[in-house]
């Protein structure tokens, strides 16, 4: 579900802004970004995913992964096929309402 529609805690809230976040049903456990999938990836009901899943646990494939997970997470606005609840927030400077302003001399 989209986190703008989840009814979160504000900690929760500030982290899924920036990053998936997957709750197992329990409520006692949270995972964000990489982790959350990667968990996702082990627990798949189709094998051929568990080794990515595991790969992404292992410290090499994790900073890898954080790495390009960071970039995308930041760009997710700009990738085809996103979706209006992928849209991040759009700071407001100055009074401007646009996140490209238009600068004239």
């Amino acid at each position: 579900m989209p986190w703008h529609a989840a009814d979160l805690p504000p900690h929760l809230r500030r982290r899924a802004a920036e990053e998936i976040l997957l709750l197992h049903p329990d409520g006692r456990h949270v995972w964000g970004g990489v982790h959350a999938i990667a968990v996702l990836l082990l627990a798949s009901p189709r094998p051929r995913w568990w080794p990515l899943g595991a790969v992404l646990r292992l410290p090499g494939g994790r900073g890898l992964a954080v790495s390009l997970y960071q970039w995308l997470s930041r760009n997710r606005s700009r990738i085809p096929g996103g979706r209006r609840a992928c849209r991040r927030p759009v700071p407001q400077w100055r009074g401007m309402t646009s996140a490209f302003p238009t600068f004239r001399p």
